[in-house]
């Protein structure tokens, strides 16, 4: 792709609504009328560019409604529009353009977590073992799975605090942190055992 099916989301924190501009024409919005037509924009102010997303109730994925006219995103097959009511053609589901791809890096020391296909270490490099695939598990909100991009294999915690990386998957959960300083990072927990995966001074 050339980024012409990838849109970014801009979130208004205090009303939660969102304005969807394309990635490759970031002066276009997406914008919907009265009567269900679907176009862009460059108006990014207005009360018909604002979107809501709401969880599908019964169905996996999201549905994304118009602000203005209570109507939801559609997919023909060929055209967008909106409509009414939701069915299963206003299901969306939203995934980041990296494909979910991560370096995981420790902020204070400027280290990435790498591995090999033996073990877990930390670099300063940002090479493909240091990319990282963060899925969710679909099954627990905040719980993913961290597999090695480059050797196949998830990164682990044993109950004595060691990390690992394995064949089996393992459970991690992340937060945002709330810590001063913390420059809007996240925390990352094991599901399991509860240790906060922590780089030392060593």
């Amino acid at each position: 792709w050339k980024g012409w099916e990838v849109w970014r989301f801009i979130r208004d924190d205090s009303s939660g609504q969102f304005i969807i501009t394309s990635w490759t024409h970031n002066n276009k919005v997406l914008c919907s009328g009265p009567d269900g037509q679907v176009y862009t924009t460059e108006n990014k102010e207005g009360t018909w560019e604002k979107w809501r997303i709401v969880s599908y109730l019964n169905s996996e994925g999201l549905r994304i409604e118009s602000v203005e006219h209570h109507r939801f995103l559609a997919f023909s097959g060929q055209d967008l529009y909106t409509k009414n009511e939701g069915g299963v053609d206003t299901a969306w589901f939203i995934e980041p353009a990296h494909g979910n791809h991560f370096f995981i890096s420790a902020t204070f020391h400027d280290k990435r977590l790498s591995s090999s296909s033996e073990h877990p270490f930390t670099t300063k490099s940002r090479r493909s073992w240091e990319k990282w695939i963060i899925e969710p598990t679909n099954e627990e909100i905040g719980q993913y799975t961290i597999l090695s991009m480059e050797h196949g294999k998830y990164l682990g915690a044993e109950a004595d605090d060691r990390i690992i990386v394995s064949t089996k998957k393992h459970l991690w959960t992340i937060a945002v942190s709330t810590q001063e300083g913390g420059g809007g990072g996240y925390l990352i927990f094991s599901t399991d055992h509860g240790g906060r995966l922590t780089l030392d001074e060593n």
